[in-house]
């Protein structure tokens, strides 16, 4: 016996949409990327007529499925995500393909046991459950990263300084006389802020580091440090703090290297 199906091309083309739109906002929030609306909403119009056009060429014989999604997926992520290096996009492309198996595994498991629901209320109901999953991890991953980061005051030559600072368990940075723990900032930090003004007093702190065995960062003492960490206000006096002539990170999210004990 033949089965026959019957594919209404409106509601494919509508459940393509929205399966894309919502895949491509999955993976811009997992993968943390900026993008406008636009082009998601052009990928996935895109990606919803490629696959109504692979979906009339399968019937008649043609190309295979995994070709067919896999031109799609590339389509819909170039437009997206235009402009991005390969090596990004094969990320992305990674993210977007987990996220689709997902929603497609999931989709199948609610169709068999609801039946009798319509496919796009199972569709937007995935979507949703998908949704809410990386909502969750997103929310989880930004409080890992409240761990990791904090405010930062500066007092130095009446100066305040503000400052982004990465928490670094691995500084273990000490001035060799004194022993207090040392942290680092960048020196057009202080230079910008006029924060060495009336800080004529430095010293020479020896730091190892990948590439750099026998390195020297001058280090002066600042009048204290005011640390944010979520609510609470730590502030600590006459601390030591090392001079860096360079980026200490190449995004510029953060301009100071907290010492492991400050915390």
């Amino acid at each position: 016996m033949v089965a026959i199906y019957t594919v209404y091309l409106d509601t494919y083309f509508i459940e393509n949409v929205l399966l894309d739109a919502t895949v491509l906002i999955l993976t811009t929030l997992v993968w943390d990327k900026r993008v406008k609306w636009k082009r998601i909403l052009a990928a996935s119009v895109t990606g919803a007529l490629l696959a109504c056009g692979f979906l009339l060429v399968q019937i008649r014989g043609g190309r295979s499925v995994g070709f067919c999604n896999l031109l799609q997926g590339y389509v819909v992520l170039k437009i997206a995500y235009r402009g991005s290096k390969a090596s990004k996009l094969l990320r992305g492309a990674l993210y977007f393909y987990t996220i689709s198996f997902v929603y497609i595994k999931v989709y199948e498991k609610m169709r068999m046991e609801l039946e009798e629901l319509h496919g796009l209320v199972i569709s937007a109901a995935v979507l949703v459950l998908l949704g809410v999953a990386v909502v969750y991890l997103r929310y989880c991953k930004r409080k890992d990263t409240e761990d990791v980061y904090c405010d930062v005051e500066i007092l130095s030559g009446g100066k305040k300084i503000q400052v982004r600072a990465l928490y670094d368990t691995g500084n273990i940075l000490r001035e060799p006389v004194s022993g207090k723990p040392v942290s680092i900032v960048e020196k057009a930090l202080m230079e910008e802020a006029g924060g060495l003004e009336q800080n004529n007093d430095c010293t020479y702190i020896p730091f190892h580091s990948i590439g750099e065995e026998n390195g020297v960062l001058m280090g002066i003492e600042v009048d204290g440090l005011k640390i944010w960490k979520r609510d609470e206000c730590i502030e600590r006096y006459c601390e030591m703090v090392a001079l860096y002539d360079g980026q200490l990170s190449t995004d510029g999210r953060f301009r100071m290297i907290l010492h492991q004990e400050l915390l």
